[in-house]
This record gives structure tokens, C-alpha cells and sequence, in this order.
């Protein structure tokens, strides 16, 4: 029986910060509210999620968090949480901070173009640093990539789970040839 929550990472504890025992942490979440913080944070300690009540909090423009503990007032109680990843609860994470874009809903959708229909099905989302993911198909055994941009994706039907799509002339040719 598990007595402790759902529990999902929010960043992790960059270093120490001053002398009176507060923290750095570095975020990897956008925070809702920049008033607005978890009580408890949670940290890995000993193979076990250990809770620390936050007493204070302030946010840098840099996505770092200054964090003060109520049971951590010097710099070296707080040394042992450097480097450690900060978690939340789930349950409480929409609360508090916003929730990731993910294409995770589209798996296993079926991709059908205009003139050629069926495609192949969505099998991942590959995302890229430019800002122009690209769709990774299966068709007929083989892989097939399609640009993630408006001007190819005509319309995403949740309820029918299909894609459509209006290819440029010769790109599945490429894959399939």
C-alpha cells in the first residue's frame, strides 16, 4: 500500500543560496501565477519522497525559484537537497503551475490525404527545435514524415481519430519508391 501521493517534477535544485539555508531551484514547468506557490515541496531522500513546507518563495526572471524551508535556516542543512529533483503533487499541480503541451492524444490516429486517402497511422510526433514538428507515420511498413504545419494539416478530428492532410505532390512518393 502506497502512503505517499502521486508525485510529478517540477525542476530541481540548482544550488544553495546565501547563508540562511535557502535553495535555488530551477524550474522546468511554467509557473500559472507568480503570486500563487505549493505549500510542500517534495524531495527524493533516502529512496523515499520527504515533504518540505515552503515558508517563502520568490521567482527570478531567469525561471528560477528562490525557496525558504521551516525547518532549514543555514547553508548546510540545506546542501543536502543540491542537485536533488523538486517534486509536486499531481493532484495539486494544475493549481500551481501549467500542464505541458503533449501530441500524446494523437497517437494511433489514421492520416488520410485529400487525393491519395489512407496514409498510414500516427505512430509519434516528433518535435523540433525550430519550431516545426513533423508527423512520423507507418504505412505499409514503412516510415513515412510529413511537416506538422498548417499548410499540410487540413483538419484533426478527435472523435473519428483521423488527420487530414493535403500533401505536397511527390512526398510520399519519396518514401515509397
Amino acid at each position: 500500500m502506497n502512503v505517499f501521493p502521486e508525485l510529478t517534477s517540477i525542476g530541481y535544485i540548482q544550488k544553495t543560496f546565501g547563508f540562511n539555508g535557502q535553495v535555488s531551484l530551477n524550474l522546468e514547468v511554467e509557473i500559472l501565477e507568480a503570486k500563487n506557490f505549493p505549500k510542500f515541496l517534495w524531495f527524493m531522500r533516502f529512496g523515499k519522497p520527504v515533504p518540505y513546507l515552503v515558508s517563502e518563495f520568490k521567482l527570478n526572471k531567469d525561471k528560477s525559484v528562490i525557496l525558504s524551508f521551516e525547518d532549514i535556516s543555514e547553508e548546510s542543512e540545506a546542501l543536502h537537497l543540491k542537485g536533488l529533483s523538486c517534486l509536486v503533487e499531481e493532484a495539486l499541480y494544475g493549481e500551481y503551475f501549467q500542464a505541458e503541451e503533449s501530441y500524446d492524444y494523437l497517437m494511433n490516429f489514421s492520416v488520410f490525404d485529400k487525393e491519395m486517402g489512407f496514409v498510414g497511422k500516427l505512430v509519434d510526433v516528433l518535435e523540433n527545435d525550430n519550431g516545426h514538428d513533423t508527423l512520423q507515420l507507418e504505412f505499409n511498413g514503412r516510415e513515412v514524415l510529413i511537416p506538422f504545419v498548417d499548410k499540410f494539416i487540413l483538419q484533426i478530428n478527435e472523435e473519428k481519430q483521423e488527420i487530414r492532410v493535403d500533401l505536397p505532390e511527390g512526398l510520399l512518393d519519396l518514401y515509397l519508391s
